[in-house]
């Protein structure tokens, strides 16, 4: 069994106890089905089940989240092979001078290297308006990713 991990699993020639496992765990009953039952109303398309999967010949689609809910005597049994593209690291060529105190937030931050870093929300508000593919959309609220504020300080003090 051959399982390719990307933004979903794809499970070439499941096993057959994949395929009750997968019977059992993503499928659930449709609350839409139930209401409709309850207030007689006409069934027609309105399935009986929702699968959290998707079946294509002899092949499983299976939500990325059920990597880690998988059971270890399956797991075992299954050959994963990652789809996910090498990670390509970028150099913006940037050398800004930064504030002492924004100096050791970037060391604090790149220290971590995973997490978040966490401010007031006012302070989101006015100072951590970051870009979304689209071009700037507004704020993100709470928190954001290190590695974008790492690249926004290094980039644009002048907006913090």
């Amino acid at each position: 069994m051959l399982i390719e991990v990307s933004n979903t699993l794809t499970v070439e020639n499941p096993t057959p106890e994949m395929v009750l496992w997968c019977k059992r765990n993503l499928t659930i009953p449709n609350p839409e089905y139930a209401k409709k039952s309850r207030m007689n109303l006409w069934l027609g398309n309105t399935p009986k089940v929702l699968s959290l999967y998707e079946t294509r010949g002899t092949t499983l689609v299976l939500p990325f989240g059920t990597l880690r809910l998988l059971p270890k005597d399956i797991s075992d049994k299954a050959l994963f092979l990652s789809e996910f593209a090498v990670p390509v690291e970028v150099n913006y060529n940037a050398d800004v001078p930064l504030y002492d105190y924004q100096e050791t937030a970037v060391q604090a931050m790149v220290a971590a290297s995973m997490g978040y870093y966490r401010v007031p929300p006012e302070a989101v508000k006015r100072r951590w308006e970051l870009p979304s593919p689209q071009g700037w959309d507004g704020v993100h609220y709470g928190s954001a990713t290190l590695s974008t504020l790492l690249n926004r300080v290094r980039n644009e003090p002048s907006s913090i």
